[in-house]
């Protein structure tokens, strides 16, 4: 029976062919990275306005520091750009900040947005992830932000993060969460250590957890 993969959005799979065919030049172009935040917001990003995504984000913005988003490591115009938002339930949205890009990878935080009568509420969240130095005896540990390719399916509430350990792709992980109320679970968590220059797909990395 053949395997299902996980659902690479429009979003992600444009990132990573630019990352992948210019490198870093991507860091420097703001026209590309105004092309990716397009296709952001009319593909993976339907079900949110682009009114209301914009309203978040700035909210998000006054309360950076308040909530220690990043450890402080933030390219205000990176993540204005490529930062989402996506539906929760009535009132609660997940959101998907993009705190920096690396060379070949971003690092993002990931925040509950409640609106209430009494206000408007951030809550950051964090996600559990193993420790690649610890896997010959899996340990796991918190994280509040993660690098890697994000993609968030509003169907089913599923987080999927495939994480590169080094530019060639030939190691690195893959993180599964189910959204659970307030938070994200663990569902599941693949990875190969070993950067030994064979690329095989993160679907088929060895299964650390469950």
């Amino acid at each position: 029976m053949l395997k299902k993969r996980p659902q690479i959005s429009t979003f992600t799979l444009s990132l990573i062919l630019l990352l992948v065919t210019e490198g870093c030049s991507l860091i420097n172009d703001p026209n590309k990275v105004k092309e990716i935040s397009n296709m952001q917001l009319n593909s993976s990003n339907k079900i949110v306005s682009k009114e209301l995504q914009t309203d978040i984000l700035a909210y998000l913005q006054k309360n950076i520091k308040k909530l220690s988003i990043c450890e402080g490591e933030i390219d205000p115009n990176f993540s204005k750009e490529l930062s989402s938002v996506y539906p929760l339930g009535k009132d609660k949205y997940l959101v998907e900040f993009l705190c920096f890009m690396g060379a070949y990878q971003g690092n993002y935080q990931y925040l509950l947005y409640q609106k209430q009568p009494s206000g408007n509420y951030l809550t950051p969240l964090e996600l559990e992830i193993f420790d690649a130095e610890t896997f010959r005896k899996p340990t796991k540990i918190k994280v509040s932000s993660i690098a890697g390719f994000p993609t968030y399916n509003t169907d089913n509430k599923i987080l999927t993060v495939i994480t590169k350990y080094r530019g060639l792709s030939d190691c690195g992980s893959l993180a599964k969460y189910q959204w659970k109320n307030t938070r994200f679970q663990l569902l599941e968590y693949r990875a190969k250590e070993a950067c030994d220059g064979t690329y095989i797909e993160p679907e088929n990395y060895s299964q650390i957890y469950p």
